[in-house]
């Protein structure tokens, strides 16, 4: 089970998401599960033991997954918008039209000095897509932390 450390459940979600990790919500707990795999060779004692709880009860979990890449565009043309200089917002959507427009926006992000407001608005638009999922699938919120 996960261990929250934030305020804000959600937040910690979606950086989870973001960064490769399994998601499962209990629908009438609120209680998270975070895996790094859900290849039991590949985990501890604790891991197994959770992944067994989410095999175990399929029907009374949720899995979250990370935003697809059509979403994850369509954040990146968001932010864009959030600039106030013309050509700046141009050269980018320029930059979205071309190869490797990922790879591209995040280095233009990083030059521009732009990296942290990125990164905040990203997690964010992956905050609120977890919390539509939840609330789409009748999750009670807020989820609470869990004791350790």
């Amino acid at each position: 089970m996960a261990y929250f450390h934030s305020k804000d459940p959600l937040i910690e979600i979606a950086h989870s998401l973001d960064l490769g990790k399994l998601c499962f919500v209990h629908k009438h707990k609120g209680e998270v599960v975070f895996l790094a795999t859900d290849d039991p060779a590949m985990l501890d004692d604790e891991g197994l033991a959770d992944l067994d709880w989410v095999e175990d009860n399929p029907n009374s979990f949720i899995r979250l997954e990370r935003p697809n890449s059509k979403t994850a565009f369509r954040n990146m043309q968001k932010f864009i918008e959030t600039f106030a200089d013309e050509s700046q917002k141009n050269e980018l959507y320029e930059m979205l039209r071309g190869p490797r427009p990922f790879f591209n926006f995040n280095q233009a992000m990083k030059k521009a000095k732009k990296g942290a407001a990125w990164e905040a608005f990203r997690i964010s638009a992956i905050r609120e897509y977890v919390e539509q999922v939840l609330q789409e699938a009748e999750v009670i919120l807020p989820l609470k932390p869990l004791d350790e």
